[in-house]
């Protein structure tokens, strides 16, 4: 019995992959104006592997269906039906009823399938499928019966036909077919195939064979006429058929099958590991924070555990990831019926189908894609004659695309329709109450358009089977708000709309800021945390202020709403516009300790808003468990978890929060002091801003910022000549700037932070006094002023000047001063290496990280000078800009690849630009290797991998010529 399960669970798991499969063949069939042989060609083989594994299984409906379904297939193949939208139609209708059979296996067969035979019947019959050709098996039993009965100058077929099926069908006995056969023509011989479950219950209904000749396909027809049974099957069985399967038979010896590389696994089996992995998440946060710091072995230990544990999250939380494709691929079926029921021509396009999901995100996700799709097919596209009349192509599109962007996934649905009508919304809301007309003015656009995910509303003026009754899109904020994501809505009139959906890539697992709030402890989503600050009464960009009736904060040129946490929690109900202005007036009636504590920069989505709390506590990879139902009503909480010291902490929804305080419904206008423009050629990175001393103000490219970590003075210890601090369970070397170049000491400080640089092997981080900012600027960095190594240059920041830090190449002189017989500088003579780039910060900074790595560099301006360099001196190696003045890195390319002494030498593109068109116009220049600003570590192994690769092509050419 457990056997036969789990055949029945294979062959259900295996045809609900094959039916998805024929619907996206059977979409592509009815568009593709071209050859329909691919189609055609999957089609069958998806219905003949159903119809193999419902005979197996005993699955006789499903069966029946498959093989009806195959022959209406065939005719189209042959030609003898045109595959219209109507035929699609009843085809589609087959597979959605075989899916429904497939869905309960156990009852298929006590169900009622004579209504889609019936559709089939008309189809199938106009072919009569003569021309279908016989299995191998079929065919053993044809060679046996051709001896007795050769045909050389005639045509030989059998007709193949299933008593049970005659039975069931048409009502006719076993004996009223054999007379029926023996009216029809001569009847020459007969065998009956017995196979699968027929040969185990011993029932006579297996297919039965009877063999005649007739002299051409007019005798055939009239044969099959006569013998009038639509369930039976003509099979050609000639000579000529019979050779063709013989040159096809597999040889005697068949090759080994390869290893499979994919197993199935139940879902109940991966959520057990899921949740096993996050006990022992649990369990490794328990043991980093009641770990002795000064027992070695134990730390060592620690960090094992604390590695193994990460790995195998991550393999957890990717054997739960489905590709989203699975649930895109229905919609191009959803979209065609939409359109022909609408009397719309809608085409729907999908890309980003790789991108992986928790398997929970992707059942939630279901409903909501649903609704918006269907949103776009009926509101957003027009008519054919409404588009036209337009100017428009009378076919509307559809674009349904993800990506992963910062940690999250973006799902975007993108219409080419009319667009949302932001005064009909408006007009809704204030007949249904939903806002006041004076509400209404001081939201934008995006503000209101969020309006029609309410329960309810709905601009719609007729009540249709689609739409109209107000429901259906606040599905899709009710489902979003369970997993965590954000859904945005934009819109122009008359070029269509735009939904994107931001989601969390898994709700298992997530890493988490913790927040201290009146002693007690919350946590707030990594992914959602923007920027973190510390304020400051005495600095104007760090300071909470008062705007109007509510407060704000400016960051980058813009005022963000404020929101203190403990003035959230001590409301239950809501904020309105009276509450935020009574929270103004009592945070500012005394000025003293209006901006102490911390500020996190949240994001929503394209908007910011700003949480003010008392301290940081730190990060940690959170295991996510489900909230109380008596907490739900609240709205603020998204989950809860369990922290390694054993206390529970509450986990704020960012949209909860900003929902609950009233900050989505009111404007904040820009701040006067917006950021200038700029040139839009001029690069610019984000910087982050920095004291270590009283005297100097420091900063370092964010892109070499792993991770900022605060520590107390006390945290601090000394083992001989290193200080070390315990950064989560692994001791990390301090390094004290003002020892490395000619710096004032870090100042004293009850708090101080650690810069863990990017990609350094050995734990370490710069110490530092306060964080001042974390600013996006045009790096026009004079390397004149202030030349030491390790310092890229100065610049002049908000009227101060800023010495910016290689905090790759301080690692390395950390490295060297304190492990003086470090290995793995390049061995043998040094290689030289030209950097040829228009931008002097990146000359610097990746001229520094080679020198550093032990290679003699050059830089150049642009190709030009780099050519000419390149022909008066011998360079091992070239690393070059794509876009640069006078010779841009094309064309330096391809002139040093036309010049016969120059072609040899490896090149290596080192640019901005990140798509798929400039890498591949990158190699057709001639570039060996195409690498983005800037990961040092791989562009190293890169560059090394390189010289070793022309080393051999010398030393290979060498050789040669020697011989």
């Amino acid at each position: 019995m457990a056997k036969e399960s789990g055949y029945s669970d294979r062959f259900v798991a295996e045809a609900r992959d094959h039916l998805g499969a024929m619907t996206a063949a059977m979409i592509a069939l009815e568009r593709n104006e071209g050859s329909p042989q691919p189609q055609i060609e999957q089609l069958l083989r998806a219905a003949h592997s159903i119809k193999g594994g419902a005979g197996f299984t005993g699955r006789r409906n499903i069966e029946r269906l498959t093989h009806a379904f195959e022959e209406v297939v065939e005719n189209i193949r042959d030609g003898q039906i045109e595959r219209s939208p109507e035929v699609v139609d009843t085809l589609l209708a087959v597979i959605d009823r075989v899916a429904a059979l497939v869905d309960d296996p156990d009852h298929s067969d006590e169900a009622d399938i004579s209504e889609p035979l019936e559709r089939l019947r008309p189809l199938a019959r106009s072919g009569t499928a003569l021309t279908t050709t016989a299995t191998a098996r079929e065919f053993e039993i044809t060679e046996r019966l051709q001896k007795a009965w050769p045909a050389d100058n005639a045509f030989l077929y059998g007709v193949k036909l299933d008593w049970s099926q005659c039975e069931r069908q048409l009502g006719l006995t076993p004996l009223e077919v054999a007379e029926r056969l023996e009216r029809a023509g001569r009847l020459l011989d007969s065998r009956t195939l017995i196979s699968g479950p027929r040969l185990a219950e011993g029932l006579p209904g297996a297919p039965f064979w009877c063999l005649a000749i007739v002299s051409s396909r007019e005798a055939l027809e009239a044969f099959v006429k006569e013998l009038d049974i639509p369930c039976a099957m003509v099979v050609q069985l000639s000579q000529k058929s019979v050779a063709q399967e013989k040159q096809k038979a597999p040889p005697a010896e068949p090759l080994r099958a390869p290893a499979p590389t994919s197993l199935r696994v139940s879902v109940p089996l991966v959520d057990r590991m899921m949740a096993l992995t996050g006990e022992l998440v649990l369990v490794r946060n328990q043991a980093l924070r009641s770990a002795d710091p000064v027992n070695s072995p134990q730390r060592r230990l620690l960090r094992r555990l604390d590695s193994i544990t990460n790995e195998l999250q991550d393999a957890a939380l990717r054997m739960r990831a489905q590709p989203v494709g699975t649930l895109f691929d229905r919609f191009p079926r959803v979209v065609r019926d939409l359109a022909r029921q609408l009397g719309k021509q809608i085409d729907v396009r999908i890309s980003g189908g790789e991108v992986e999901l928790d398997k929970t995100i992707v059942e939630l996700l279901a409903d909501p894609l649903t609704h918006l799709i269907r949103n776009c097919c009926d509101h957003g596209i027009e008519t054919p004659e409404q588009r036209t009349s337009a100017g428009k192509p009378p076919g509307g599109r559809i674009d349904l695309s993800a990506r992963q962007e910062r940690g999250q996934i973006v799902i975007e649905i993108r219409d080419d329709g009319r667009g949302i009508d932001v005064q009909a919304i408006k007009r809704k809301a204030i007949e249904q109450g939903v806002k006041r007309a004076d509400e209404l003015e001081h939201m934008g656009d995006r503000q209101i358009f969020s309006l029609i995910l309410l329960s309810g509303f709905s601009t719609a003026k007729q009540v249709t089977d689609l739409s109209g009754r107000g429901v259906g899109m606040d599905v899709v904020k009710t489902n979003l708000d369970q997993i965590g994501g954000v859904v945005e809505i934009d819109s122009t009139p008359r070029r269509g709309s735009v939904f994107t959906l931001r989601l969390p890539l898994t709700l298992a697992i997530m890493p988490c800021l913790l927040l201290g709030s009146d002693g007690q402890c919350y946590g707030v989503p990594q992914r959602d945390v923007e920027e973190l600050l510390l304020l400051d009464d005495a600095h104007s960009r760090r300071r909470v202020e008062r705007n109007h009736d509510s407060e704000v904060l400016r960051w980058r040129g813009r005022l963000l709403p404020v929101i203190r946490v403990r003035e959230v929690l001590g409301r239950r109900q809501p904020f309105d516009g009276a509450a935020l202005a009574k929270v103004a007036d009592r945070c500012h009636r005394d000025e003293a300790g209006v901006s102490k504590g911390y500020a996190a920069v949240i994001r929503l989505g394209s908007r910011h808003f700003v949480i003010v709390f008392d301290e940081v506590l730190g990060s940690e990879n959170i295991v996510v468990k489900s909230l109380h139902p008596l907490l739900r009503p609240l709205g603020i909480y998204a989950a809860t978890t369990i922290l390694g010291d054993g206390r529970v902490a509450l986990i704020f929804s960012g949209e909860g929060v900003a929902r609950h305080s009233g900050i989505l419904d009111r404007a904040v206008a820009e701040a006067s002091e917006a950021l200038p423009s700029t040139a839009s050629d001029v690069r610019k990175e984000p910087v982050l801003l920095f004291r270590c001393g009283p005297n100097e103000l420091l900063a370092a490219r964010m892109e070499s910022v792993r991770r900022v970590v605060a520590v107390t003075p006390d945290r601090l210890e000394r083992i001989g000549d290193r200080e070390l601090v315990n950064v989560d369970g692994a001791a990390t070397n301090v390094v004290r700037l003002d020892r490395l170049l000619n710096l004032s000491p870090c100042a004293d400080a009850a708090r101080l932070f650690l810069l863990l640089p990017r990609n350094r092997a050995t734990p370490l981080g710069l110490l530092v006094s306060e964080i001042v900012d974390t600013p996006t600027l045009e790096l026009q960095i004079d390397s004149r002023a202030y030349k030491a190594d390790g310092v890229l240059g100065s610049m002049l920041v908000r009227g101060e000047i800023a010495v910016f830090i290689d905090l790759d190449r301080i690692g390395q002189i950390w490295e060297q001063v304190n492990q003086p017989d470090r290995r793995g500088l390049p061995s043998g003579p040094v290689a030289r290496i030209l950097i040829i780039d228009d931008t002097l910060f990146f000359q610097k900074l990746v001229g520094e990280h080679l020198r550093g790595a032990g290679y003699d560099v050059s830089v150049a301006n642009d190709g030009s000078a780099g050519l000419a360099m390149l022909r008066d001196q011998r360079f091992d190696l070239v690393v070059c800009d794509i876009e640069m003045p006078v010779m841009d890195g094309h064309a330096f390319a391809r002139g040093v690849r036309a010049d016969p002494q120059l072609a040899g030498t490896p090149l290596i593109a080192l640019t901005t630009l990140n798509t798929t068109a400039s890498r591949a116009a990158a190699t057709q220049s001639g570039f060996d290797a195409y690498e983005v600003k800037l990961d040092r570590h791989t562009l190293l192994n890169v560059v090394s991998a390189l010289l070793a690769q022309s080393r051999r092509k010398t030393d290979l050419a060498g050789a040669k010529q020697h011989a």
